[in-house]
């Protein structure tokens, strides 16, 4: 019975084919955070707006880095205001 429990922890602690098991480090853990955080928010976007929501769906990648790459036929356009507090502001803004 104990020697039943003590194998099934070890064979809990080891990968497959008995390899060990790797556990991420606070970067790879703060990495998959902000990922699951981005599409959280990109879920709450697609349900308020849907056009916005999609083209983020098609544009945002997440992984090792976090990437917005709009296409330049896409249903928003690169703009550039000027005269804010900061300077130039860049953004996108809806055909």
């Amino acid at each position: 019975m104990e020697r039943d429990r003590v194998l099934t922890e070890l064979t809990g602690a080891t990968g497959l084919a008995g390899r060990t098991r790797r556990f991420p480090d606070e970067a790879e853990r703060a990495r998959i955070s902000v990922g699951k955080a981005i599409r959280r928010v990109l879920v709450k976007v697609a349900q308020a707006d849907p056009a916005l929501g999609e083209h983020l769906r098609d544009t945002v990648r997440t992984g090792m880095f976090c990437v917005y790459r709009p296409r330049g036929n896409g249903p928003f356009r690169p703009v550039e205001r000027y005269g804010t507090p900061t300077g130039v502001t860049r953004g996108y803004a809806a055909l």
